[in-house]
Parts: structure tokens; C-alpha cells; sequence
């Protein structure tokens, strides 16, 4: 299994929408709000995936503040068929979308 990291996901960043020959700070600035509106997107397209049931027992799972983010990984790999691929997917299509827009 190939887990997609944060680490990843920004490299992935720098590298398709060119940022890497920014200076430091102004990359960190861009892969903030870049991260920030993926982020949201992830979370909008996972959510929309899952069943009105799968999505109740997500909400439960959020709101359980014993609950961890490996607790909610897991639930999602068991809801969601290569979640892997999925994810990697939204990140793709949201990144060709941005391309797009700045072009």
C-alpha cells in the first residue's frame, strides 16, 4: 500500500504548477493555500462517495474526540475501494483544474 503523504502531495505540487524556483517563502505561501483548498476538496469529494449511512458513522467518528486521524483513515479505507488511487485521483484532477485556470 502506497500511502499519499503530505510530503507527496506537496512535491507533486511544486513540481506540476512550477513553484520550485520561488523563493522559499513565497513557496511555502503558495503551498499553503493550494494545500488548504485541497484539502477542502478531498473532503468534499470523500464525503460525496460515501453512502448517507457511511456518512452518518464519519460524522460519529469526527465527532468522538478520542477518535485519531489513523481511526479515520481506516474507516475510509474500508469505505472506499483504493483509496490510495482515489485520493490520488482528486489531487490530479485538482491540479490539471488549477493548471487550467492559470494558464
Amino acid at each position: 500500500m502506497d500511502t499519499i503523504s503530505s510530503e507527496k502531495i506537496s512535491e507533486q505540487m511544486a513540481e506540476r504548477l512550477g513553484i520550485s524556483a520561488l523563493p522559499q517563502k513565497q513557496q511555502e505561501e503558495v503551498a499553503d493555500k493550494v494545500t488548504e483548498a485541497l484539502l477542502k476538496t478531498i473532503f468534499v469529494e470523500t464525503v460525496e462517495h460515501l453512502s448517507q449511512k457511511e456518512r452518518d458513522e464519519m460524522s460519529d467518528l469526527m465527532d468522538n474526540d478520542e477518535s485519531t486521524p489513523q481511526q479515520m483513515e481506516e474507516f475510509l479505507r474500508d469505505k472506499i475501494d483504493d483509496y490510495d488511487t482515489f485520493l490520488q485521483n482528486i489531487i490530479d484532477n485538482f491540479l490539471n483544474e488549477l493548471l487550467e485556470k492559470t494558464k
